[in-house]
């Protein structure tokens, strides 16, 4: 058990799990790759959440990063280290550390290709990552000038 009493998990125990799953041979290409220029915008992020109570009651952070990396495999994209986030607060308003890292900074400075959410929503994320990968294709074209 990784919690003890709600405590959130520390950055030890999160990088713990990641090795897990990054060191498997069929993901260690696709996923918390190491040493990425992060200045490149084709890189995706990964982003789960439990709450401490739902970590305290059955905690499911391995399987939710099992499942970004087999997504990532399957996508076959690459998502750096750095970017798998991870978020323990309850928010129903999208405030929480990770998230606005993910909104201000990733998405809206154009840093990713996508990202892949886990949890309830596992086969939205192919569609959302898609979306995500199309719009920052799209940021990417020159700009025009329309009469």
């Amino acid at each position: 058990m990784l919690t003890i009493a709600n405590s959130p998990i520390t950055r030890e125990e999160f990088d713990a799990l990641i090795d897990t799953v990054a060191t498997k041979p069929e993901f260690s290409e696709r996923f918390a790759i190491r040493d990425c220029d992060l200045s490149l915008n084709h890189w995706w992020a990964a982003y789960v959440r439990q709450s401490l109570d739902e970590q305290a009651r059955n905690n499911r952070l391995p399987e939710y990063l099992l499942t970004c990396a087999k997504i990532a495999k399957e996508l076959g994209v690459l998502v750096p280290r750095e970017y798998i986030l991870y978020d323990h607060d309850s928010s129903e308003h999208l405030e929480r550390s990770q998230m606005v890292f993910l909104r201000k900074t990733l998405i809206a400075q154009r840093r990713i290709g996508g990202i892949i959410f886990t949890q309830w929503a596992l086969r939205v994320s192919y569609i959302v990552g898609r979306i995500v990968s199309v719009f920052a294709s799209i940021a990417t074209l020159p700009d025009k000038e329309y009469d």
